[in-house]
């Protein structure tokens, strides 16, 4: 009989070996048997991360509405980087059924325009009439003043008084009539009358044509008018309205006989003495050359500028003064 194969002798060695160790080991539990688990994987992409819900913006409490004032046209913009213009938003339209607006009511008509004066309606003033340097009382005047509304008038009574009026006769009577403007005093017509009703001078101004009439005991003729020509009574009044300014001013004036420009100088504010006391005044001088008439006013500050005391100097040098001796109103 032949020897065994080799490989059969190996496995026979190894068999043994493994019972000697089997054997010859501690005990332990062996598991129980279950059916094998395959595992199967697969390699992918893995998936972007998920994006966070987008926060929720916090609503804002409304302002009121501002009351609406009135805008102005709005002016196109322009942008400072470009230099275009950024055009305005068009005004809000009307809704189709709002009621058309309504007409507005007519103006009423337009009132005169009349300088304003605190000069009562009425005023009555009694004046000395004094003769030289040494305070005589020969005469008195009597001015009067009344307005009713935009017309006036103006009177002037001279006569003399006491034993002169047995040798002076008579009234030297001066009346203006017309209407305030805005520039003050506008007259219409002057009258001045010298004792005997044939010497008699009027003055008839007519505005819309800018003449001046003149009448002279019968001699007649026509002038251009001036603006701002008064006569010698509304002259005297009118600082009652307007004041003059300071230094020299001209002065267009009537008598009835001529239309003559006069310059007068503001002296300067005096204490006058008077009857009534001591009165704040402005005096004002009418500038002339030696040989000719001269005239001095002075206006009573605290009585509407209403004048409380007027000098005459004739061609001779002769002076006679109406100083105020009462004031009514």
């Amino acid at each position: 009989m032949g020897f065994p194969d080799k490989k059969l002798l190996w496995a026979l060695a190894m068999s043994l070996s493994l019972h000697v160790v089997l054997l010859s080991a501690p005990p332990f539990a062996v598991p129980e048997s279950h059916a094998p688990r395959v595992l199967e994987a697969r390699l992918t992409h893995p998936a972007p991360p998920p994006l966070p819900p987008p926060a929720k913006a916090q609503r804002k409490p409304r302002p009121r509405p501002a009351p609406v004032a009135d805008v102005p046209p709005q002016v196109a913009a322009v942008s400072p980087n470009t230099g275009t213009a950024t055009p305005a938003e068009p005004p809000p339209i009307a809704p189709p059924d709002a009621a058309p607006p309504k007409p507005a009511p007519p103006s009423p008509p337009e009132t005169p325009q009349v300088a304003q004066t605190t000069l009562p309606s009425h005023a009555w003033l009694r004046f000395d009439v004094i003769k030289g340097e040494h305070g005589l009382i020969v005469g008195r005047a009597i001015h009067t003043w009344q307005r009713s509304g935009e017309a006036y008038e103006l009177s002037s009574v001279t006569e003399a008084t006491g034993p002169f009026s047995w040798f002076i006769t008579g009234q030297h009577l001066q009346v203006s009539k017309g209407r305030i403007g805005p520039a003050g005093l506008q007259p219409e017509s002057f009258r001045a009358q010298r004792g005997k009703t044939e010497k008699t001078d009027t003055a008839q101004f007519d505005w819309a044509a800018m003449t001046l009439h003149l009448d002279s005991e019968g001699s007649q003729r026509d002038v251009k008018l001036i603006p701002g020509v008064r006569d010698m009574l509304s002259f005297v009044y009118q600082f009652a309205f307007s004041l003059p300014e300071q230094g020299d001013i001209r002065v267009d004036l009537t008598n009835g006989r001529k239309l003559d420009s006069y310059r007068y100088r503001i002296v300067g504010e005096e204490d006058l003495e008077t009857p009534l006391g001591v009165l704040k005044a402005l005096h004002l001088t009418k500038l002339h050359n030696p040989g000719e008439e001269g005239t001095e006013i002075w206006l009573g500050m605290d009585y509407h500028y209403l004048p409380v005391k007027i000098r005459q100097i004739d061609k001779q040098g002769d002076r006679f003064e109406q100083a105020v001796a009462e004031i009514r109103y």
